[in-house]
């Protein structure tokens, strides 16, 4: 077997017979209830219709540290309950097929980096 063909094993053939990694499984994209966000949605559903992927919605809420202090109507209740009523929003007008996934975490790169791990 020649060294290219031992390289690109593995690998699927482009239209053009290139070699291309296979296309993702699970395609996730985080949410935030802005436009910006919105287009992230809409260019990822794009994606995984193409690949044939599926399309997995993140909202990630920071969750209040100091819990008694804060009053109910702004505790982590609430805050979840606000992200997964925007990503069923966000889900239901621009991809019906997506799954949503709500995390809390003070910090929004490690709460997409937790649900990604998962």
């Amino acid at each position: 077997m020649s060294s290219r063909a031992r390289s690109t094993s593995g690998l699927s053939q482009s239209p053009l017979g290139r070699p291309h990694p296979s296309a993702p499984v699970l395609i996730g994209v985080g949410v935030d209830g802005h436009a910006s966000g919105r287009d992230a949605v809409v260019l990822a559903s794009r994606l995984a219709r193409a690949s044939g992927g599926e399309l997995m919605l993140i909202a990630i809420y920071e969750e209040p540290l100091l819990e008694p202090l804060v009053p109910s109507e702004l505790g982590w209740t609430s805050g979840r309950k606000q992200a997964r009523a925007m990503l069923a929003a966000t889900r239901d007008s621009l991809a019906p097929e997506a799954r949503i996934v709500v995390e809390s975490n003070a910090l929004v790169w490690r709460g997409l980096c937790r649900v990604s791990e998962r």
